[in-house]
């Protein structure tokens, strides 16, 4: 059952590709590739250190890289072939499941989201970046599957990893927070 509605998705969204769409989707799909996670990860990493945001800090190295590695394992175990090359836009070489684009988006763009919840200075600010870490998971999540790399349970099961992962950054992040008030008083 699975199997079936996971090729029907891909072969109807494959038939019905334009190539505004195509180019925006994999424009935005690069968004959740490695050069770019590696970059806001960096990025992130260095204004929350700077803003002496450590337990943040740590927290995100932690949600990022376990599901990475996780999702990579999953992926060498399962060894899932992609869709049929006729169906890409794109090329991929590596087994399908998880999608590491999935799993990198929801623990990256995820403990963003909670990170701004949490630290941003107003409301805009939070609300702001909290919808576009939204839309950006969503948005990477989907044109995976538009580009035909990736079924949509590939899809699911990175975002299972990435956000079971950035709830452990979460959990990680409020420990240190708890130490750090812990030794403060």
């Amino acid at each position: 059952m699975t199997g079936s509605f996971d090729a029907n998705v891909v072969i109807f969204l494959a038939e019905h590709r334009a190539p505004g769409l195509t180019l925006f989707f994999d424009g935005l799909t690069d968004l959740g590739g490695a050069a770019v996670v590696a970059l806001v990860l960096v990025g992130s990493y260095y204004i929350l250190a700077k803003s002496r945001r450590w337990p943040y800090a740590v927290g995100l190295m932690t949600s990022l890289a376990g599901a990475l590695l996780t999702s990579n394992a999953l992926k060498v175990l399962v060894g899932r072939q992609r869709p049929p090359m006729s169906l890409r836009v794109i090329y991929e070489f590596d087994p399908s499941f998880p999608s590491n684009h999935a799993t990198a988006a929801a623990a990256l763009y995820g403990f963003l989201a909670y990170s701004a919840w949490k630290i941003a200075p107003n409301a805009y600010a939070k609300y702001t970046a909290i919808a576009v870490c939204v839309l950006l998971i969503l948005g990477i999540g989907f044109s995976r599957i538009y580009l035909g790399v990736h079924y949509p349970s590939d899809i699911i099961a990175g975002y299972i990893v990435g956000f079971a992962f950035t709830y452990l950054g979460i959990r990680t992040t409020r420990a240190l927070e708890s130490i750090r008030n812990r030794e403060s008083s």
